[in-house]
């Protein structure tokens, strides 16, 4: 579930609504001034910080592209001196347990199985549901 709104009762709404038929993933995109606690007590599954890191994400590259500039190190033809102080770039592939807030509990997903609904289908089910067509 996202909201682009910087309240959160827009979500909070379709989450009792829900009526813990299904787990919910937030990514919350605005609602940075909403107590975390506030996501964790209406029983959001998963909570992915994604906007925050994306963000931070950018400054990070803003700042390595100025020391690559000012430095003048591109026009000697190797990026040594700012590589050896990156990441390895495999780090990227791995996903980081702490961008998310996770509520599951380890091994708790083996028990749901596999969907025999197709994503289209999903899909459908879930427009049907927030527009009050849900038998």
């Amino acid at each position: 579930m996202q909201s682009k709104k910087r309240i959160p009762n827009e979500i909070l709404a379709s989450m009792r609504a829900l009526e813990d038929r299904c787990p919910v993933i937030l990514v919350p995109t605005m609602g940075y001034t909403t107590p975390t606690d506030v996501f964790r007590d209406t029983g959001f599954s998963m909570v992915i910080w994604i906007n925050c890191s994306m963000r931070a994400a950018v400054a990070g590259m803003r700042e390595v592209a100025r020391r690559i500039y000012k430095s003048g190190i591109y026009k000697k033809g190797s990026l040594l001196g700012v590589e050896t102080t990156l990441p390895p770039v495999d780090a990227f592939l791995v996903v980081d347990p702490t961008l998310v807030h996770d509520r599951i509990e380890p091994g708790s997903l083996d028990q749901l199985g596999s969907t025999t609904v197709s994503p289209k289908a999903t899909a459908r089910q879930s427009r049907r549901f927030l527009t009050g067509e849900y038998g």
